[in-house]
């Protein structure tokens, strides 16, 4: 999510719980609102309704944002975010906004690679980036 709250990459795992159509992009942009209006000494996790929690980091002028239930650790999803974070930035070096948006497939595997069904099962930036850059014919750096 950028900081005018639009949406550049989703992912969902849950499938009853993911709104359709425009009230899908009403609701992340709820989410992404309530991202930016939180102060730097607020915790980077909140509780939203139906039991559910966003967990959110800032880098530079984006937002990664996790939705876990909310009885999971929080400071472990912060974790995957910075793992992701440094993931994508091994495949694509200095990784962007218009990376995110034009290069969805590095995005889509860079995370498959870390996570099935929304349980992450590698947490290897090294491993991850050597993959999507073998799989995706990415230039090695």
């Amino acid at each position: 999510v950028n900081t005018r709250a639009q949406t550049r990459f989703a992912r969902y795992y849950a499938r009853a719980a993911v709104p359709h159509g425009d009230a899908r992009v009403r609701h992340e942009r709820a989410v992404a609102r309530q991202c930016r209006a939180r102060r730097d000494t607020d915790t980077n996790w909140f509780d939203v309704g139906g039991g559910a929690r966003v967990v959110y980091r800032r880098y530079a002028q984006l937002y990664f944002v996790c939705g876990v239930a909310r009885d999971d650790n929080a400071p472990c999803a912060l974790a995957f975010l910075q793992l992701f974070v440094e993931s994508l930035d091994a495949a694509l070096p200095r990784a962007s906004e218009l990376d995110i948006m034009f290069q969805p497939d590095v995005v889509h595997h860079v995370l498959d690679a870390h996570t099935v069904d929304g349980a992450v099962v590698d947490s290897s930036t090294e491993h991850v980036a050597h993959l999507t850059r073998l799989l995706l014919r990415l230039p090695t750096s």
